[in-house]
């Protein structure tokens, strides 16, 4: 059963992502987790993260996301959130 998209939901999913990616014990991730400090992350895993979660919620993310500096999870939350919405799978819509 497809459950409802909430930005709950979009950081559930990405922190099971990000804890995917990195194959390392991660700290308690929170939205204010910052990227960097992850262990093993890098900007090609950062893009390599931003392909999955396309991947994942069945969304194209915007490159324009790429024109400021993703620092932390919410950050990576916000983006997915709006892809989401852009293609109407916003807060409420099944995915």
């Amino acid at each position: 059963m497809l459950q409802p998209f909430t930005p709950e939901a979009a950081f559930a999913t990405i922190a099971s992502v990000l804890r995917n990616l990195c194959k390392d014990p991660l700290p308690d991730l929170a939205l204010d987790t910052r990227l960097d400090e992850l262990p093993g992350m890098d900007s090609l895993k950062s893009l390599h993260a931003l392909a999955l979660m396309e991947e994942q919620f069945g969304v194209e993310i915007d490159v324009a996301v790429l024109d400021y500096h993703l620092e932390q999870v919410q950050d990576v939350v916000h983006a997915v959130c709006a892809a989401c919405d852009k293609s109407g799978l916003g807060a409420g819509r099944s995915r």
